[in-house]
């Protein structure tokens, strides 16, 4: 039976939450207090100043433009509801979402919630809502930056024999942040052609370097052990537009879960931003990111993920496609994001 999600009061939780100060930017990676006013931009990620001499080059001038916002008027009031804490990126990722979620510092990406992460926790709720099928489907809108305690509400569009479909949404003080669909289904009797992309010739984690200090310019990148396989150098005006790396979350055996898998799928910077320069370098967020998932655990904790940019237009609209895979090579999932790499608007205009 498909579990059932009372709207009207998570919409009387969320419009009870206290309303916070207007975001403020800030030049570190995890969420300050004080700090001068900036005006709020809809996109998942917008990136903002900040310089360090420790952290890996990978990503250093990729967090050039990252801006940090959050609310100065701390925890907001949620009129009775329980509001979930988590400790840890593994504990967020693989526990039961709840209906209202405070967004904890180290799961900061460019600019609020890491986008990944909030979708995964809207899949995890879609996939709940409808037992019976496997998800095997996700994708998700971002319209702005979560950066304060949210509310993720889910109802069953279709519950069928062979598949369904679900949808989320994502709000807080300031309105809709996410939306999300899915398509969730049973594997069907017989055998037809199958085949899936493949890794090859790529080092297993234990051969390769992590990379270190990268939580200074992004909080949850803190919470996990991210192995490149060649370079991810941005900004360097490079020809290949391919990023490849192992990934795996600090603190966790737990095999991957299919849900888990879409935060792997957009935890790598833009593969686009290679083929910046740092005279050319601008933010390249996620505005819409499709995920078509296998309906398996992966065999580890670790998690191989290859984005590459398919094309750029001028306009500034670029398409990715990122797969995963585990440690036995078996194709975990697959996803095109579509970023776009904003001009810096002026003062007070998205």
């Amino acid at each position: 039976m498909a579990t059932k999600f009372s709207a009207p009061s998570l919409v009387t939780s969320v419009l009870a939450l206290r309303t916070a100060q207007r975001p403020r930017v800030y030049p570190s990676a995890v969420p300050n207090t004080s700090g001068p006013r900036h005006d709020r931009k809809p996109y998942q990620c917008l990136l903002s100043r900040t310089s360090s001499t420790t952290a890996s080059p990978c990503l250093r001038d990729f967090m050039d433009h990252d801006v940090r916002r959050t609310s100065a008027a701390g925890p907001a009031a949620t009129n009775g509801a329980s509001v979930t804490n988590h400790a840890d990126l593994a504990t967020l990722l693989f526990s039961e979402p709840s209906e209202l979620t405070q967004v904890p510092s180290f799961a900061w990406g460019f600019g609020g919630l890491h986008g990944g992460i909030a979708l995964s926790l809207a899949a995890a709720r879609m996939a709940a809502s409808v037992p019976d099928h496997s998800l095997r489907s996700v994708v998700g809108q971002f319209h702005r930056p979560i950066r304060e305690t949210f509310a993720l509400e889910s109802h069953v569009i279709r519950s069928g024999r062979s598949a369904g479909a679900a949808q989320a949404t994502a709000t807080d003080t300031q309105g809709v942040c996410l939306t999300a669909t899915a398509v969730l289904g049973s594997n069907q009797a017989g055998s037809v052609p199958a085949w899936a992309p493949a890794a090859r010739g790529v080092p297993l984690p234990n051969s390769l370097a992590s990379v270190q200090g990268l939580e200074k310019h992004s909080a949850v990148l803190g919470q996990v052990d991210l192995r490149p396989v060649g370079s991810i150098d941005v900004h360097v005006g490079s020809s290949e537009r391919t990023m490849t790396a192992w990934v795996r979350i600090l603190g966790s055996d737990e095999p991957v879960s299919p849900s888990a898998v879409i935060f792997f799928l957009d935890v790598l910077p833009p593969s686009y931003a290679r083929v910046l320069t740092r005279a050319s370098a601008r933010p390249v967020p996620t505005v819409e990111l499709a995920a078509h998932l296998a309906p398996h655990r992966a065999a580890s904790p670790w998690v191989l993920v290859r984005s590459h940019t398919v094309s750029a237009e001028a306009s500034g609209w670029v398409t990715e496609m990122v797969h995963a895979w585990d440690i036995d090579g078996v194709h975990l999932g697959s996803a095109q994001q579509l970023r776009l790499a904003v001009s810096h608007p002026e003062p007070g205009r998205a």
